[in-house]
């Protein structure tokens, strides 16, 4: 087998699978490719909801740098504790930003354009009254190349998720040890 050629034209006698095995493929096809959708979309559910949250952190961070922050240049490790937070946040922040902006993703069915094709269409189709068995072949190799597509965006945004959540449920813990390294650098500033 060519492994360059594309992945139908590896299957040998494609052009004798009957229709009902088609629909059969095409059925699969799209139930596949709803699922990926699925998972897009609950990906930007869970997305928008940690920006909701760390959105919301970095307001009253924000807000309690700007009230305390001493101009006088007194150390204040409540004030230090904020800052090192609004930066820690700018983190998440960073990695969820790129999944609640619009991607890309394919949906199920097709363009009536891409349907009606001189390819589907061809004189050699009509005449052996094989348009509908040529459009399910397309359509399956189009769904192909979308749960792909899919796949591929629905794992780079399930990992900038799984980072930014990573991020939030550290946050506590990050904070304890900055909270003691600013004790430690005030006792030396004394």
């Amino acid at each position: 087998m060519n492994e360059d050629l594309p992945w139908y034209k590896q299957i040998p006698n494609i052009n004798l699978i009957n229709e009902e095995d088609l629909k059969f493929i095409f059925s699969q096809a799209e139930k596949l490719l709803d699922d990926t959708t699925k998972n897009f979309d609950s990906t930007t559910a869970k997305s928008n909801n940690i920006v909701a949250v760390v959105t919301t952190i970095l307001t009253a961070l924000t807000s309690y740098f700007f009230l305390n922050f001493s101009y006088q240049g007194t150390y204040n490790i409540e004030v230090t504790i904020a800052s090192l937070s609004i930066i820690y946040f700018a983190f998440p922040t960073f990695f969820i930003f790129k999944n609640i902006l619009s991607t890309g993703y394919c949906t199920i069915g097709s363009r009536p354009d891409k349907l009606i094709s001189n390819l589907i269409f061809s004189d050699d189709t009509i005449k052996n009254k094989d348009t509908h068995r040529t459009m399910l072949l397309s359509e399956i190799i189009d769904y192909k190349r979308r749960i792909e597509d899919n796949i591929y965006w629905n794992r780079e945004r399930t990992i900038n998720l799984d980072r930014s959540i990573k991020f939030v449920l550290f946050y506590p813990f990050v904070i304890i040890i900055a909270y003691f390294f600013c004790i430690l650098i005030s006792e030396a500033l004394l």
